[in-house]
């Protein structure tokens, strides 16, 4: 079984990352780009063949090790 994480920084937080490669983009010819978000995706392997199992075991993961609930989001899809 394969989990897909997709962290992202909430949207009331600032994100400097993804305006340096914004302000990169507009720079390098493309000034159709009116906002850039960056995040992280991770590709988890799993033995486990429940999907509700590795579900709650991969949200587990992003609430401990993952995420910073502070000021990120998360979203799993396990395939």
């Amino acid at each position: 079984m394969k989990a897909i994480v997709r962290v992202t920084l909430k949207e009331e937080v600032n994100d400097t990352h993804g305006a340096a490669v914004k302000a990169s983009l507009r720079m390098s010819g493309f000034s159709q780009v009116e906002r850039v978000r960056y995040g992280r995706l991770f590709h988890i392997d799993l033995e486990d063949q429940d999907p509700v199992k590795a579900k709650a075991l991969v949200s587990d993961m992003c609430e401990k090790l993952l995420a910073n609930k502070l000021i990120e989001d998360y979203e799993v899809e396990i395939k």
